[in-house]
């Protein structure tokens, strides 16, 4: 599948985050993601699983992709209690109008579906367990929120 050319597109995170108007690649928009604090994963997908954008520590497999998409189209949490995600389990705690909360240990994991594509952006724990305090699912759920309003509003 083809993906669609980069769009310019307004945006702006937070007052920590200055505003930015700039023509973006698809990649732009993950390194954006990553750049806020408790992010160390984040990706765009189209829809129909094809990847736009990931940062280089995002590496799902296609069936865990797939099953997530699905998800979306769920609900509620009741109809989709969990996923597989880089080979962890998550516990779903939030699902609802195509987003997606969940979480596995200190590890969380947010997914919004727009009408053309699926931003996903999270923090997985490392093994070592040494998650900074910027970690949490309301930091990943906020960013991933951002690009994926920016994103609908231009019609991806």
């Amino acid at each position: 599948h083809r993906i669609p050319a980069a769009v310019e597109l307004s945006y702006s995170f937070s007052n920590s985050h200055p505003n930015t108007h700039a023509s973006m690649s698809w990649q732009s928009w993950v390194d954006n993601m990553l750049a806020y604090p408790g992010v160390n994963i984040a990706a765009i997908y189209g829809v129909d699983g094809s990847v736009w954008a990931k940062s280089p520590s995002c590496n799902p497999n296609p069936a865990e992709v797939t099953a997530l998409i699905a998800g979306l189209g769920k609900s509620s949490a009741g109809e989709f209690t969990g996923f597989n995600f880089q080979g962890l389990r998550f516990m779903t705690i939030r699902l609802i109008d195509g987003e997606i909360d969940g979480r596995s240990g200190q590890s969380s994991l947010s997914a919004m579906k727009s009408s053309q594509c699926m931003v996903i952006g999270g923090y997985i724990d490392p093994a070592d367990g040494s998650a900074p305090e910027t970690a949490g699912s309301q930091k990943v759920n906020f960013a991933v929120a951002k690009v994926k309003e920016a994103l609908a509003n231009a019609g991806y």
